[in-house]
């Protein structure tokens, strides 16, 4: 007696291709164009940068480290100075850092509620640009492109 026929394909599809390698290779294609693109506007992004440092020259030029708590008000994150290379906690209210993130900002110090150290409090209004982290590098690559043709 044949065995029943199973109602569906359970992974296989169409000529006998499976579902799990078909998903791995639309993650390859997508990493694959986000790298391809994201390159490419990368230098322009730490231009827009630049260009608004020299606009606000009170501003500082930041690193997120660290994002170490994201609230529903904003988040908490370790920054690093790029002038002085010096570290310290900030407060980014009602928004979302990512960790490698170059930052434009201003702000006012003061101590946290819960712990005696210094923290930078942000204000939405008070970042004037940001840019991914590999910005800097794209817009390196793109000047010493640019020197040697």
């Amino acid at each position: 007696m044949p065995y029943p026929r199973r109602s569906s394909n359970y992974g296989n599809y169409g000529g006998g291709v499976s579902i799990a390698l078909l998903k791995a290779e639309l993650r390859l294609l997508r990493k694959l164009f986000q790298l391809l693109f994201r390159r490419k506007r990368g230098g322009g992004n730490w231009e827009l940068l630049l260009a608004r440092q020299r606009a606000h020259p009170e501003a500082d030029l930041v690193q997120v480290r660290k994002v170490y708590q994201l609230a529903r008000t904003g988040t908490k994150a370790v920054i690093r100075f790029e002038e002085s290379g010096k570290s310290s906690d900030a407060w980014f209210r009602h928004r979302r850092v990512t960790t490698g993130d170059y930052l434009l900002i201003t702000g006012s110090d003061g101590f946290g509620r819960h712990h005696r150290t210094i923290c930078r409090y942000v204000n939405p209004e008070q970042i004037y640009a940001s840019a991914p982290r590999h910005a800097r590098r794209a817009y390196n690559r793109q000047i010493s492109r640019q020197k040697v043709g």
